[in-house]
């Protein structure tokens, strides 16, 4: 029955909607390397930047990108994470890719040198080894937060002769705790201080004292060469140098 009306007009609306297309791939961002510090946060290089599928004619560009590592810590050739937006006239007619990721390193962090190791004092055991104690050490260069310790030290005296203040070398300082492996060590040796103590001898045995006439004083004539020494570190010779006898009375007596 289209042959009995006539269209008042011939025209007519309704809705519909356009999504934005997707967009195929963007390439060409790069992430900076950076020295270790405790974030994840990277920095992204968007000068060249290359974005496919984007139609004949149309105006688009990265407008800009921030980067994120996958994590904070030290090593080489990280997935980094790249949030971009996108620029241009016809920017809002696309929709960026799941994902776009570079990668990038992140080298350790240097300490220039760890303090507060010291060492116990001692007494003279004939040999210079020093006991150290590093619960108090000190990393210089250390971000905040982060955790270090020290899980081996050697320390030495200069000598092991008894002394104070006496220098101590402390050598091969190793790095732990958490962040352990975001750091290296500029110098793995410190120096402190510590005393050296005489040795105590407990008793003199074997000194013996010569018979003699009576002669109205208590002097008594002592033998040394058989002294033996009670306490005396292995290695170590003494001897009796002066010793001075006397009986406890002038008297006739065995």
């Amino acid at each position: 029955d289209a042959g009995n009306y006539t269209l008042a007009s011939s025209t007519a609306s309704t809705t519909a909607n356009i999504t934005a297309a997707q967009l195929g791939a963007i390439t060409g961002i790069t992430a900076a390397n950076k020295v270790y510090d405790a974030t994840t946060a990277a920095t992204t290089n968007i000068s060249g930047a290359s974005i496919t599928g984007v139609l004949a004619g149309d105006v688009v560009s990265v407008g800009a990108a921030t980067g994120t590592f996958s994590d904070k810590n030290a090593a080489a050739g990280k997935t980094v994470t790249l949030a971009i937006t996108l620029a241009g006239t016809d920017a809002g007619n696309y929709k960026l890719p799941a994902t776009t990721k570079t990668t990038a390193d992140i080298t350790k962090a240097a300490l220039a040198n760890v303090t507060g190791i010291t060492a116990l004092d001692k007494v003279q055991d004939g040999n210079s080894v020093a006991t150290l104690v590093t619960g108090n050490a000190v990393f210089n260069g250390k971000i905040s937060g982060d955790v270090l310790t020290v899980t081996q030290a050697n320390g030495q005296f200069n000598d092991g002769l008894p002394g104070l203040n006496k220098p101590v070398a402390i050598t091969g300082i190793t790095l732990g705790g958490t962040d352990a492996g975001n750091y290296t060590l500029a110098s793995n040796t410190a120096s402190t201080t510590a005393n050296i103590t005489p040795a105590s001898i407990s008793a003199i045995t074997g000194i013996t004292a010569a018979n003699k006439v009576y002669d109205t004083t208590t002097a008594a004539t002592l033998s040394t060469t058989g002294a033996g020494f009670t306490g005396v570190v292995a290695g170590d010779n003494l001897t009796v140098a002066t010793s001075t006898g006397n009986f406890s009375d002038k008297n006739v007596g065995t």
